[in-house]
């Protein structure tokens, strides 16, 4: 399921929308406001192909095993607030105007996975070489591997 319906978004597979119901087709998504998901596990494909979308609020994500393919298509996200609690594997490669300020909120709002194993933030080339070795510190010391 794709986030399809709504001012901000709809995804109701996993039961979260915005409360302003106004209706738009896959891809014109444009927003998506801060959310907290405690209970959410997978969000699989969620902004897939939303070419669009622009930004995205801080989500709290500290229960997500599962976030594939969520950003593919995402050729428009530049603003993202990041994903509080994210332990799992993440890939933004598609997002290649994703801000600096961006990125440092991923990266310091997820979770440290010293523990966990191997952990992947996947950036892309594009972005990494917009961020500085202090930044990519964030997550590299939380046990996270930058791609």
């Amino acid at each position: 399921g794709n986030v399809v319906n709504a001012t901000y978004a709809w995804a109701g597979d996993w039961g979260f929308y915005s409360e302003q119901k106004d209706t738009y087709a896959v891809g014109n998504l444009r927003r998506f406001p801060a959310y907290s998901m405690p209970e959410c596990t997978t969000l699989t494909g969620a902004w897939q192909d939303q070419s669009k979308l622009y930004s995205i609020g801080k989500l709290t994500l500290p229960k997500c095993t599962n976030i594939d393919n969520a950003f593919n298509g995402c050729y428009n996200l530049t603003n993202v607030g990041g994903f509080t609690g994210l332990k799992c594997n993440i890939n933004m490669s598609h997002c290649s105007k994703l801000t600096v300020a961006s990125m440092v909120n991923i990266m310091t709002e997820a979770a440290d996975v010293t523990a966990l194993g191997q952990r992947t933030m996947t950036f892309g080339a594009v972005n990494l070489a917009k961020l500085t070795d202090a930044q990519k510190a964030i997550a590299t010391e939380k046990g996270w591997t930058l791609l």
